[in-house]
């Protein structure tokens, strides 16, 4: 890790796994890539830049045997989407930055997260990546400063529900991916099966030769 990723490490992360994966018809958390669980993936890397880690659980899955090997942040509002997940995180800690990503980025990789950390700026509420397809904000694979919380808690009580819309009020530093590859979302069985093929291939194609990159959040 390069000088400037040191000095600007925040103190912690989360990983947002208390969805009910409707659409994939199985626990995401659970799902294996390349011989580990989604979890065990994603906070491994999440791990390599930030002091501590949390995972985000709704209600009914902090005894799930394999969130309950970590620090658990209970969900407040079962069922109101991620953006619940990350005010629980920055009220737990209100006045730390949080890296925040989600469960289901199955090729995420370590420049990826290694980017939003060195492009960290106080001044500014968030570090969010932005898809060079639709400059549509990836909010669940960002670095939220402390001083994303009032705003978001003010969206959160107006209603708002998307988290990409509430970021747009925000001071924020917008990247491009480092690979996009590592934003892909796998919410469905096929999309998880690209996945693996991506892994194990190491191409990030999958069979049928259709490119594995970012989806869009729906």
């Amino acid at each position: 890790m390069n000088q400037r990723v040191a000095a600007v490490r925040p103190r912690y992360g989360v990983v947002l796994a208390g969805g009910t994966s409707r659409r994939m018809g199985h626990d995401k958390a659970r799902l294996d890539y390349a011989g580990a669980s989604a979890l065990e993936r994603v906070v491994a890397l999440v791990s390599g830049v930030v002091d501590e880690v949390f995972v985000s659980v709704g209600a009914g899955q902090a005894d799930d045997a394999l969130r309950a090997r970590y620090r658990c942040l209970h969900d407040p509002w079962p069922g109101e989407g991620p953006m619940a997940g990350v005010l629980a995180a920055l009220a737990h800690a209100p006045g730390a930055a949080w890296m925040v990503v989600a469960v289901d980025l199955p090729l995420l990789d370590r420049p990826t997260l290694d980017a939003l950390v060195s492009a960290r700026d106080p001044r500014r509420d968030a570090v969010v990546y932005v898809s060079s397809a639709d400059q549509r904000l990836e909010p669940l694979c960002a670095l939220y400063e402390a001083s994303a919380r009032a705003p978001l808690a003010a969206a959160f009580e107006r209603g708002e529900r998307s988290l990409s819309r509430a970021l747009e009020g925000l001071e924020l530093v917008r990247l491009q991916p480092v690979n996009p590859r590592a934003l892909f979302n796998a919410n469905t069985p096929e999309e998880a099966a690209d996945a693996r093929t991506a892994l194990s291939s190491g191409t990030g194609h999958d069979g049928g030769g259709r490119a594995v990159g970012p989806r869009r959040r729906r």
